[in-house]
């Protein structure tokens, strides 16, 4: 998938930025606990972030997950940290598809 993100509650990171993730997961009788891929945080000229996640949840269904910055490019290539991933399930835009609001919460350093 593809974000555009903007930063909340007085902070920076992620203002203005894209993300894009693959992951999967297997669903059985419409529930999931191993949800599992990487992202990449894209800063424009300053660099990029990644970060790895794990979930469990409802096919269709908010949910939530925790990541791990796993490294990074540019200013952020020595970056670490953690936190949790919130999906708020949105109405999609196209049949087929499931469209989602994430709010990523947790906290870095720049090493």
């Amino acid at each position: 998938g593809l974000y555009s993100g903007v930063a909340m509650s007085g902070t920076e990171f992620g203002n203005n930025s894209s993300l894009r993730c693959v992951g999967g997961l297997t669903a059985s009788q419409g529930k999931f606990n191993d949800e599992s891929g990487i992202c990449e945080f894209l800063f424009g000229d300053t660099g990029s972030a990644f970060i790895k996640y794990k979930g469990a949840g409802e096919v269709g269904k908010s949910a939530s997950s925790t990541f791990e910055f796993i490294g990074g490019t540019g200013k952020y290539e020595s970056i670490s940290g953690s936190g949790t991933v919130t999906r708020v399930q949105i109405p999609s835009a196209k049949e087929g598809f499931a469209q989602s609001k994430n709010v990523f919460k947790g906290s870095y350093e720049l090493n």
